[in-house]
């Protein structure tokens, strides 16, 4: 492979440079082509075959990738001095920024809002911007450098690549976030690596990232020149970065690990000609300014293309008024129509109604001359009517009071029923309590019987406990009689227990007769309450009946004096009645007419309901319509000046209206002075009704006798609730009392297998200790067989501690003899222990 040589660098000591950038060494254009390779490889640290040679010509190795400090503390001091004015925490790392920097970030980016916002993890503040990234239409070769698995995980190269890419958006589309800061960066040094960083997203590259990877000093010593150009005077200097070359000037790259070397000569350049930090340099290149003007025309696309389709939506709602508008002066049009159809009728109505005017003059001409002889004829009458209106006015007051009397005999005879019908329900509801109360009763002596069975189950089993108990003391006696007073306190705790029991069952009797007590002295009240309500009503049947006979003797008087008086003024009646039915019958002919005018007024009146329907109808439509397009209210005003002729026209309508009731209510005035007459007579009836209250007086006190027996009733009712629910109460008390009783019974069974099991150890112990023993004592080998017979009989006698047979007890014994002192002394020990354990957990 062929070696070239040194790259001359432009801008260096002893390196001169051709006016079109290349050196003048026919060999400096290989060596740039050859850099330029070497760069790309390098920045996405792939091991190319052509890297590896050079990196063995010069013998170096590949250099692992890290984020370079100053990056990184420019990256996190910028972010902390955001965090600040947001009243953030100082971080220390960059993995630490997911949780509260990087939500509040990207929230201000959408809302425009410096508000705190937490994540929950880091993935998923990761995701987030990401998706905005994509959002936002940055690069696809940006967006396929990053990845979130990694940042989530801490690696602090991809996470200053999600750091680097959220600061350019920043730059991009809030600039003013940055330049806040611009002075503060510079004063501490900060503002030249984040200007590199944001560099490299303008040239386009798809290594953009390769600016913050770290370089160690064997990288720069093979990248650094052996000779140099003189720097320009004429061009500024720029980075380079990436394989762009489409500039203004061609400018001699450089390597990414030069980058930091020549930062300073960079950021003097860029501070004289931005007059401050040489971060504001890369916060308006035209680079930005191109994304900025781009973002700035999607945005206004995107306004446009909500403008035209409001544009659509109202041009849609102007076509749809336009045929609501043409609808509804087409209604107009037709509502015109029936108006004048209306307004003829009403012409129509009013000749008709002159005619009959006319008519009615006529009628009360007639009417007086009718009048004039009439009151001769009443003259004459004065007489006789005296007398008759006095006769008629006691006939009207009797058959008042006959049908006052058997209206209130009725209402007494449906209270009577109704108080009947209560006492049936009373009955019926006592009888309910009785069943009721013998139900209890059967409970109860459910309960007693439960209760008496449960006692008898106890004592059997206290005494089978204290038959146990003498067998087991007798037998402790004989082994030791020092326990003598162990068992005597056990047996002052049994009395103790049958004592509390015998306690219990008293207590529960004497609750019983309790409640037996209490039952039947509800029962006795009830009793007498019953017959005092069957007293009550045994008077109140009496009173009827008195008051029944009184009213047929009253009616046969009555009948009798209105057979007199009948057959005395039968003939007056009837000259009378001839004369009044000539005067009736022309009065009915001008009720007739009267009705009929009436008749045609009511459908006058309907037809103008109608109408006035219609137009409140045609107003709220017209309103709504207003509301809806009130930019539209030229458009509409031809209509509202239609809608204004036909409320003038509804007006005159109206007042010809009112004119037409003008004069019904005239007509009717005179009705009305018909009707006074008829009150009159009215009042002259209603004092007559003052003499029949005496009696409903009377009907009111039997019904406050009869509510104040339903209150007594309804009191007891309520007290026998009250005792069944405490009744119910102590039954459920005595429930509760057996399960509590059947969850000690569990407990003590618990309490028994863990003593088995507690056993089973001891007998283990027992055979290994008699086994040591039989070795020391040298007993033969049929007699080893008594420790496995002994085992076996201690299990049984723990599962069956009631029964103790007689037969094992002799060949225990017999067994024990053949064996020394020692082993008689050591299984009556262990005997003894079994069966005090045993004890104790019977009794607990």
């Amino acid at each position: 492979m062929r070696i070239y040589p040194p790259l001359m660098i432009p801008g260096e000591v002893g390196c001169t440079a051709h006016p079109s950038g290349i050196g003048r060494h026919p060999g400096n254009f290989k060596a740039l082509i050859f850099t330029l390779l070497l760069r790309a490889e390098f920045s996405i640290n792939v091991r190319s075959p052509k890297l590896e040679k050079h990196q063995s010509i010069r013998g170096q190795g590949v250099f692992p990738m890290e984020l370079e400090e100053s990056k990184e503390k420019a990256l996190l001091f910028w972010f902390n001095t955001y965090g600040t004015s947001i009243s953030l925490g100082i971080v220390n790392s960059l993995s630490s920024l997911w949780s509260d920097h990087l939500p509040s970030l990207l929230n201000c980016l959408h809302t425009d809002n410096n508000t705190r916002i937490t994540a929950s993890n880091a993935l998923s503040s990761y995701e987030d911007l990401l998706s905005h990234f994509i959002k936002a239409s940055v690069k696809d070769e940006i967006i396929a450098s990053l990845s979130v698995e990694k940042a989530a995980a801490g690696n602090g190269l991809e996470i200053a690549k999600f750091l680097a890419v959220l600061l350019n958006e920043f730059r991009i589309s809030k600039p003013d976030v940055i330049t806040e800061s611009v002075a503060v960066m510079h004063r501490d040094g900060h503002d030249v690596p984040l200007r590199e960083i944001l560099n490299a997203f303008d040239e386009e590259e798809n290594d953009w990232w390769s600016v913050m990877i770290k370089r160690s000093d064997a990288e720069v010593r093979m990248c650094n020149p052996q000779c140099a150009t003189p720097r320009r005077s004429s061009l500024s200097v720029e980075e380079f970065s990436g394989m762009s070359v489409g500039r203004s000037s061609f400018v001699t790259p450089c390597g990414p690990n030069r980058r930091r070397n020549n930062s300073i000569n960079l950021s003097l350049h860029t501070v004289a000609r931005c007059d401050g930090s040489p971060l504001l340099e890369a916060i308006n290149s035209p680079k930005v300014r191109e994304l900025r003007r781009e973002r700035e025309i999607r945005t206004l696309r995107r306004q446009l293309n909500e403008i035209e389709d409001q544009l659509m939506n109202s041009e849609l709602q102007v076509s749809e008024s336009r045929n609501k508008i043409e609808s509804l002066v087409g209604e107009i049009a037709k509502k015109n129509e029936r108006i004048r159809d209306l307004e003829s009728n009403g012409k129509l109505s009013q000749r008709s109604q002159a005619e009959l005017e006319a008519k009615v003059v006529l009628l009360t001409k007639h009417l007086e001359g009718y009048q004039y002889q009439c009151h001769s004829q009443k003259e004459r009458l004065a007489a006789y009517k005296l007398n008759v209106e006095g006769l008629e006015e006691k006939q009207m007051d009797l058959s008042e009071q006959l049908e006052t009397k058997s209206s209130s005999i009725a209402a007494l005879e449906r209270e009577l029923r109704d108080v009947k019908d209560e006492a049936v329900k009373s009955l019926q509801q006592m009888r309910i309590l009785d069943n009721e109360r013998n139900t209890l009763m059967r409970l109860l002596e459910e309960e007693r019987q439960a209760a008496t069975s449960e006692r008898e189950q106890y004592q059997r089993a206290i005494s089978e406990w204290r038959k146990r108990l003498e067998a087991e003391t007798a037998n402790a006696m004989s082994i030791y009689s020092n326990e003598m007073g162990k068992n005597a306190l056990l047996q002052q705790e049994i009395r103790e227990k049958t004592e509390q029991l015998e306690k219990t069952r008293i207590l529960y009797d004497s609750d019983k007769r309790s409640y037996e007590n209490t039952i039947e002295e509800i029962k006795r009240r009830l009793q007498d309450k019953y017959d005092g309500a069957m007293k009550s009503l045994a008077e109140a049947e009496a009173k009827l009946s008195h008051q029944e006979s009184r009213h047929k003797s009253f009616v046969l008087e009555h009948e009798a004096v209105v057979q007199q008086l009948e057959s005395v003024h039968l003939a007056e009646i009837i000259q009378r009645d001839t004369k009044i039915s000539a005067a009736c019958t022309r009065i009915e002919e001008l009720e007739a007419i009267m009705i009929d005018r009436e008749r045609s007024i009511l459908e006058q009146r309907k037809d103008l309901a109608n109408i006035t329907m219609e137009k409140d109808a045609a107003e709220l439509k017209l309103r709504s319509i207003q509301i809806v397009l009130d930019k539209k209210e030229d458009q509409l005003h031809e209509a509202t000046v239609m809608i204004e002729k036909l409320k003038e026209d509804l007006e005159s309508i109206a007042s010809k209206y009112n004119d037409t009731n003008r004069s019904l209510e005239i007509v009717q005035a005179e009705c009305l002075e018909l009707k006074s007459t008829v009150s009159r007579k009215g009042v002259e009836i209603s004092e007559h009704v003052k003499d029949l209250k005496s009696l409903s007086e009377e009907h009111n006190e039997a019904l406050d006798e009869l509510r104040q027996t339903k209150q007594c009733l309804e009191e007891e009712r309520k007290l026998l609730k009250c005792q069944e629910s405490e009744a119910r109460a102590i039954i459920e008390g005595l429930k509760e009392k057996e399960l509590s009783e059947g969850t000690c019974e569990q407990q003590r069974e618990e309490k028994k297998a863990l003593e088995r099991e507690d056993l089973l150890g001891l007998l283990k112990k027992f055979e290994k200790l008699e086994v040591k023993s039989l070795s020391e004592i040298d007993t033969p080998v049929d007699t080893h067989l008594h420790s496995s017979w002994l085992a076996a009989y201690l299990f049984t006698f723990f599962q069956n501690s009631e029964h103790l047979e007689n037969e094992e007890e002799l060949q225990f014994s017999a067994i024990r003899t053949q064996h020394g002192k020692l082993n008689e002394i050591f299984t009556a020990y262990i005997i003894y222990n079994t069966i005090y354990v045993i004890y104790n957990s019977s009794n607990n």
